[in-house]
């Protein structure tokens, strides 16, 4: 029996404890249960994996309200009067979630057929509502959800984090608007996360100590030992760590590449959310000045870590000469060196939800480090603070950064790049075939990048080509994996190709 109905005209449905649902176009059976839920159980009709339990927990984010939907058929309304618009444009259901203290802070995590979104409070325009004007005593928070339909229950079907195949499933998230140890979510939240959770530092990285969190911490030996000839360098990417970001690397691969610098390999932890890569720059080259030493180095790096490297080779953000800091070659790997549409402020949510749908269906690494930076910033989202948001911004196609960036001049440093067109076309990729095929809100479908080529954060030619007097690289300067490998943003490092392409670039022939 059914806790409520939806009849597809779109009439007010309240379905308990303040909570109401409209769904113009829409009718469906369904259940609520209420949190909160005990850390490590499973809620009805979902399951999932302890990482997104971890990470919601680790962010003081509870689960108060689970709204399971069945039998949904929808029905476009075409600009109805009554009809609702999610910020996409699709048509929307509406969910009211009612304010029991201002203190309260709600996001809501909405799952059809394996493809996760997150969505914030919105005001009646869409932008995001700012707690400042959420209001009192009996106000509630107002979310307009993509009225997609979820596709039939499949026997077999791989389920992921969570493995609602044939439900839409909306998940109420509630948290407090002043962390316990962080203070109150604003412009410089992030920062205090990242301080806390993601410090700046340099670390060794040997092939017993690189998928160590916490490993490898810097000595005034360790500096001196990279400066005694050629080192090379891993930078990390966004959500990410060094050790998280490369662990995907082949023990085997490190250990040549480990003698092959003669032990002189080490990485670079820095504030992805935060600051921009200039300021990531600036605060590796005042480490690397209090230690008192100069460096030769080659790059390895990943996404954003792309940027990070760029400014270090063209020492932004600091008065470094060549003499004292030298990259010979930097390898891009799911760079967006002309940057990524999702970087924008109006598709941030969409960035934030493919990686969430590619950790559900593909997970690489330690997924419940990457969510639980995803969760933070959708909280920051939530609270309209995107200035706490710069290491995200920079990525911009169109922002300040990158339009500074790609006008630089030559630095004598050799680029590389390695990139990926991707297609769901391997027996791990087919879960998400449904989801393209049914165009699933903008979790993973191509409709921000307008079916360019890209590896589902990223749009490939972007990493060899961008302004600037270093691009577009030569053919014999890229390894470009095609749409029947499969091969999304995260999945790079543990592929051959990847390792061969490594070895013919590096070192630098002039400082070998």
């Amino acid at each position: 029996m059914p806790d409520f109905v939806l009849d597809g005209t779109g009439a007010t449905v309240e379905i308990g404890q303040g909570f109401s649902l409209r769904a113009p176009g829409m009718t469906a059976t369904g259940k609520t249960s209420d949190g909160p839920r005990k850390l490590g159980t499973r809620s009805p009709a979902a399951n999932e994996m302890p990482a997104l339990d971890a990470a919601l927990a680790d962010a003081h984010v509870t689960e108060i309200k689970q709204i399971e939907l069945n039998d949904v058929r929808t029905t476009p309304q075409n600009g109805a009067v009554n009809s609702s618009r999610a910020p996409n444009g699709d048509d929307a259901l509406e969910l009211e979630v009612p304010m029991t203290t201002p203190d309260q802070g709600c996001v809501v995590l909405s799952v059809v057929d394996g493809a996760l979104s997150w969505h914030v409070p919105l005001n009646t325009d869409n932008t995001v509502q700012p707690p400042a004007t959420r209001g009192g005593s009996g106000a509630k928070f107002v979310f307009r959800i993509p009225n997609t339909a979820p596709g039939k229950d499949t026997a077999g079907a791989k389920r992921g984090i969570i493995g609602a195949i044939g439900k839409k499933l909306l998940k109420v998230l509630v948290y407090p608007i002043t962390d316990p140890i962080l203070g109150p979510i604003g412009e410089h939240f992030t920062r205090k996360w990242e301080t806390k959770k993601r410090p700046y530092g340099v670390r060794t990285f040997t092939p017993d100590n690189y998928q160590t969190a916490g490993a490898g911490a810097f000595t005034d030996a360790d500096w001196k030992r990279m400066a005694e000839g050629p080192a090379l360098l891993f930078v990390h990417g966004t959500f990410s760590t060094a050790h998280g970001g490369f662990m995907q690397l082949p023990k085997a691969v490190l250990e040549e590449l480990s003698d092959t610098y003669g032990g002189r390999v080490f990485a670079y932890n820095h504030f992805s959310l935060s600051d921009d890569p200039k300021t990531n720059a600036k605060k590796f080259f005042e480490m690397m000045r209090a230690a008192g030493v100069k460096l030769n180095v080659d790059i390895i790096c990943h996404s954003r870590g792309g940027l990070v490297s760029r400014a270090l080779s063209e020492r932004a953000g600091g008065d470094v000469s060549d003499d004292e800091f030298h990259v010979g070659s930097i390898v891009f790997v799911g760079t967006p060196n002309a940057g990524t549409l999702l970087a924008q402020p109006d598709h941030m949510m969409s960035m934030i939800d493919r990686y969430t749908t590619a950790l559900n269906i593909l997970p690489t690494g330690p997924v419940e480090e990457v969510l639980e930076a995803i969760v933070t910033t959708v909280k920051v989202v939530a609270h309209a603070t995107m200035k706490a948001l710069d290491g995200l911004m920079s990525m911009n196609p169109v922002g300040d950064y990158l339009q500074a960036v790609n006008v630089a001049g030559e630095n004598g440093t050799r680029y590389y790049a390695i990139c990926a067109n991707f297609e769901p076309n391997t027996p791990e990729t087919a879960p998400l075939k449904t989801i393209i095929k049914a165009k699933i809100g903008d979790a993973v479908v191509d409709r921000i990048f307008k079916d360019a080529p890209n590896d589902l954060v990223v749009p490939t030619d972007g990493v060899f080509t961008a302004s600037g007097p270093h691009f577009p690289l030569e053919e014999s300067s890229r390894l470009v994996f095609p749409s029947d490998r499969g091969i999304w943003h995260s999945a790079y490092f543990e592929q051959p190709e990847t390792a061969d392409r490594l070895r013919i670039w590096l070192p630098t022939a002039t400082v070998a």
